[in-house]
């Protein structure tokens, strides 16, 4: 290739990565930084140290931002790409991390794919292009795609379960027992069964037992499910915990309404399945009875012109 023809190029893979890095410069810090700019911005010196290092900073954690765990979460405003990943059953400490690491692979390898190919001369600069783009904005998207069907899926598997679970501890506080003490049993018993509703009856346990309310660590847990069954299950533990109000009644009302709504569902997917079956049909088994059907007869009918034609 002429040292002219790689202008275009070059230019096209320099703006590529301006955008990368621009959009890494420009997203929010961590909640320490931000804590710690404040603190040295009390000062006028502080202020100017900030003002003038951001920038460097900012560089210096381009990448390991990709890898570093994140901030504690806050109570009043979460993170919302650790509240999703939550909700999608990945809670680890670098989840966040290979998160933001696996939609830069996916944003830069189609473009860097892109500029190869076109420098190799295998497709034009504008087709190249094109598809780059195309797909790196495919690769911004299907995180968030996957990380939706993941979350639907885990809460599918969480309300096959609450049903059982309410039925449970609703007969164990009527016999006496504490709300606490009847967790443990049901979550015991439901350990081989519902592993995922298991996991999440453990994690509102060890949060009783190192001081917070069952009230709250219930609001925590529908906050990392985001199921309504889970937040009315923490209201009702909340009022009880306030007011002093009985339990067992209003989580009896709970568990027949849970039993009902997954009755509703099963039918509504029944109702659904002869829509869902109708594009099946036409398109593949009707094709196939008209063939085995008509195509005896139509060959019977071109053999009978053919032979009058002589």
């Amino acid at each position: 290739m002429a040292p002219a023809d790689w202008v275009p190029i070059l230019v096209f893979l320099s703006i590529t990565a301006g955008v990368l890095v621009a959009a890494s410069l420009l997203a929010p810090s961590r909640d320490r930084d931000r804590v710690a700019e404040r603190v040295r911005g009390l000062s006028a010196a502080g202020r100017q140290r900030v003002a003038a290092g951001s920038v460097g900073r900012r560089l210096r954690g381009f990448f390991t931002r990709m890898a570093a765990p994140p901030p504690p979460n806050d109570a009043h405003a979460p993170d919302p790409t650790r509240l999703r990943l939550t909700q999608a059953g990945y809670d680890g400490a670098h989840a966040s991390g290979v998160l933001r690491a696996v939609r830069l692979a996916l944003v830069g390898a189609p473009l860097a794919a892109a500029g190869a190919a076109v420098a190799a001369g295998v497709v034009k600069l504008e087709v190249g292009a094109f598809a780059g783009l195309g797909l790196a904005a495919a690769g911004v998207i299907a995180p968030g795609l996957w990380l939706e069907a993941r979350k639907k899926k885990r809460q599918n598997e969480l309300r096959r379960g609450l049903p059982d679970f309410f039925d449970v501890i609703v007969l164990c506080v009527e016999g006496g027992m504490s709300l606490l003490a009847a967790w443990r049993r049901v979550a015991d018993e439901l350990r081989s069964a519902y592993p995922t509703l298991w996991r999440e009856l453990k994690l509102v346990e060890h949060e009783v037992e190192i001081g917070r309310a069952m009230g709250d660590a219930l609001l925590r847990c529908g906050e990392r499910t985001d199921l309504d069954e889970v937040t009315s299950l923490a209201s009702v533990v909340r009022q009880s915990e306030r007011v002093g109000t009985e339990l067992a009644r209003p989580m009896r009302d709970l568990s027949n309404t849970l039993r009902l709504q997954r009755v509703q569902r099963a039918e509504e997917a029944a109702h659904k399945t002869a829509t869902k079956i109708m594009f099946p049909t036409l398109l593949f088994i009707f094709p196939c009875v008209f063939a085995v059907l008509l195509g005896p007869m139509i060959i019977q009918v071109l053999a009978m012109f053919s032979g009058a034609k002589k």
